[in-house]
């Protein structure tokens, strides 16, 4: 039995956008352990296979649908582009805003993408080159992706001091997350 829609929320999102990662690492808020990080990083991916080592921070936002206006708020959305561009000072390669959508009607959730979609076109020329190592990716709840915004580029966080000495840090695994979060989620999905 799935989760129902009152249910759902941000990290059932984030647990699924997981389940497609080798090494991931939920609510990341310290780099290394002891610094603080704002914002927090709801999802870090390390893919130590690539050549030099990947690390990608996720930020997860769940759209909900309001019935009185007949509408999907998009206020988190755009906090999660602010969010997102914050994380390059974390020692962050890439930055990903992934959005789901809840509790709207099919024609609705489809108008609200298309909104997205065009505004993320804009967002290559509003954000120049900055917006090449940002991708924005709507997930649909039957774990499918669907990019808004692709990105296949690097930041250069070797460049500045204090993102590489981050960057090494998560590399080291020497930074705080919650240990516990994917087995609070696992026992959440079982119970459902």
């Amino acid at each position: 039995m799935a989760l129902s829609e009152a249910e759902r929320d941000e990290d059932d999102l984030a647990y699924l956008l997981c389940k497609y990662m080798s090494e991931a690492y939920a609510k990341v808020t310290e780099i290394p352990r002891g610094n603080p990080i704002q914002p927090d990083i709801d999802v870090l991916e390390v893919r130590r296979h690539e050549d030099p080592p990947l690390v990608i921070g996720y930020e997860v936002k769940l759209l909900r649908y309001n019935k009185r206006y007949k509408a999907v708020s998009l206020e988190e959305f755009y906090k999660g582009v602010g969010q997102v561009h914050c994380y390059f000072q974390h020692g962050i390669d890439r930055a990903m805003l992934v959005f789901g959508i809840e509790g709207a009607p099919e024609d609705i959730a489809s108008r609200t993408t298309q909104r997205i979609r065009t505004m993320c076109e804009s967002f290559k020329s509003t954000f120049g080159a900055y917006i090449k190592y940002i991708g924005i990716q709507f997930l649909h709840w039957n774990g499918v992706g669907t990019v808004m915004l692709d990105t296949n580029q690097s930041y250069a966080v070797c460049s500045y001091d204090d993102p590489r000495y981050k960057k090494e840090s998560v590399l080291k695994k020497q930074f705080k997350w919650s240990k516990n979060w994917f087995e609070t989620m696992k026992a959440k999905q079982a119970k459902a």
